[in-house]
């Protein structure tokens, strides 16, 4: 056997908190996709800005040359928006006044009329250096489009800072920074609050169900005023505690029954045993075992009984059916009724009926509803067998007191009698329609009081057929 000691299982978060951590982690991301999404765009529209300020401004010095007015320095100029003309030899024709003497901005040379645009990074390092007005770091735009000057071709070259399109998204990322940690502050605590405030009422569900035990099954749990799942749980449970109590009632009405219907042969039992041992020469061998015998008969039908009951209801139960005459069943009854009773016993209602069954467990269902019927009827019996509904059908009826309809269900309660008045030996332990009842319901059929055929009590049994 192992007995090196196990590691304790690690605690998981509760809802509450595995709620809250998810939605942290959720909006988190999606506001972290949010905000690179936001430089993007912030970024893009400015460089589209600062693009369409250069494309103007190539435009105008090429308007210049074309209308024969150049001049050097080039009218207006901006530090971040610098404009050079130069020939094919790449000899500065005109310049803005930051770049009178320099060296021109790029290499690139299209052909008249075309036009290049390209990222230049590193554009104005050596120039920076010694020209103080020209602040910029880069990096920059490099737009090139060739032009015809008067002594051949040229181009115009226009270099447009990107320096603010940097500097934009260098101010955005601290604010984001600082405010995405914030707004996931916010969205937690929120969360949290929020959450614990819907399972509140789940929380006082699982606190009064822990007080529930099987002493007070009568106690039931707080319904939410809210019409949700909470709510609908709730009263699903409670449903569930009804059903637990109405069980525990029921078992131990069960137990009560079943100990009092025990007692008694047992009582009788220890009484005939009791006198034997006092005067052991006074009872009839024949007839103290004839009595004793009958008592144990009594004792073990009644455990039997217990016991068919008990399998039914934990559906152990093991049916081996076969194809039965019920009819048949039922003559054979009907002619034991002439023997053992003086009532009378009408059969014209029997017809042919063949189900699947078991011919023991058919034989003591219809017993124990003559039995019933015996007991209260007046003078007469009906037994009828037929098909109906594509059902085979079972009824017996008496010409007895009859049944109040509110009683029509409760008669198949275990040791239930409605007649308290009667005692075992004249009604039995209370447990026959009871059984009749588990033994229809094992052969797949059913067994209910209907209204009475005959102004006394009719029993309707109900079974499937074969095909």
């Amino acid at each position: 056997m192992d007995t090196e000691a196990r590691p304790p299982a690690r605690r998981r978060l509760g809802m509450r908190a595995r709620t809250t951590w998810i939605a942290v982690t959720v909006v988190g991301v999606a506001l972290a996709l949010a905000a690179l999404a936001f430089l993007w765009v912030t970024r893009e529209r400015i460089e589209s800005t600062i693009t369409a300020s250069a494309r103007s401004r190539l435009d105008g010095v090429v308007s210049l040359v074309t209308a024969g007015v150049l001049s050097d320095p080039l009218p207006g100029g901006d530090p971040e928006l610098l404009a050079q003309v130069v020939d094919a030899s790449f000899q500065v024709v005109a310049a803005d006044r930051l770049l009178v003497g320099r060296q021109p901005m790029s290499r690139t040379f299209p052909p008249p009329g075309e036009r290049v645009e390209r990222p230049a990074p590193n554009l104005f390092e050596e120039l920076e250096e010694t020209e103080n007005e020209l602040e910029d770091t880069g990096p920059y735009l490099m737009i090139s489009e060739g032009i015809v000057l008067p002594d051949g071709p040229g181009a115009v070259l226009v270099a447009a800072s990107l320096e603010d399109a940097d500097e934009a998204v260098e101010v955005a990322l601290p604010l984001l920074g600082l405010g995405l940690p914030l707004l996931l502050a916010i969205v937690g605590g929120t969360t949290w609050v929020l959450t614990g405030r819907a399972l509140r009422p789940v929380e006082e569900i699982r606190t009064e169900a822990e007080r529930i035990s099987h002493a007070d099954l009568h106690r039931r749990l707080p319904i939410p005023g809210s019409r949700d799942e909470i709510n609908r749980l709730a009263m699903t449970l409670n449903q569930m505690l009804a059903r637990l109590e109405a069980s525990a009632i029921r078992q131990r009405r069960f137990v009560s029954d079943a100990s009092h219907e025990l007692r008694s042969p047992l009582a009788t039992l220890r009484t005939m045993l009791e006198v034997t041992r006092r005067r052991p020469a006074d009872p009839e061998p024949a007839a103290f075992l004839s009595d004793f015998g009958l008592e144990i008969d009594r004792m073990q039908r009644l455990v039997d009984d217990l016991l068919f009951l008990a399998q039914q209801d934990e559906g152990v139960e093991v049916f081996r059916g076969h194809k039965v005459d019920l009819d048949q069943i039922v003559a054979v009854e009907a002619a034991s009724l002439r023997q053992r009773t003086g009532l009378e016993v009408d059969v014209s209602g029997i017809q042919p009926l063949r189900i699947i069954g078991e011919t023991d467990r058919l034989f003591r269902l219809i017993r124990n509803l003559t039995d019933n019927a015996i007991s209260h009827a007046a003078g007469r019996i009906w037994l009828e067998t037929r098909v109906q509904d594509g059902a085979g059908v079972l009824v017996v009826s008496n010409d007895g007191p009859g049944i109040p309809p509110a009683d029509r269900e409760r008669v198949f309660e275990r040791f239930v009698r409605l007649d308290e008045s009667r005692t075992r030996g004249t009604g039995g332990a209370g447990l026959g329609l009871a059984l009749a009842r588990a033994i229809a319901i094992s052969h797949g059929g059913s067994l209910r009081a209907i209204e009475p055929r005959h102004g006394g009590v009719s029993f309707e049994a109900r079974f499937p057929i074969p095909g």
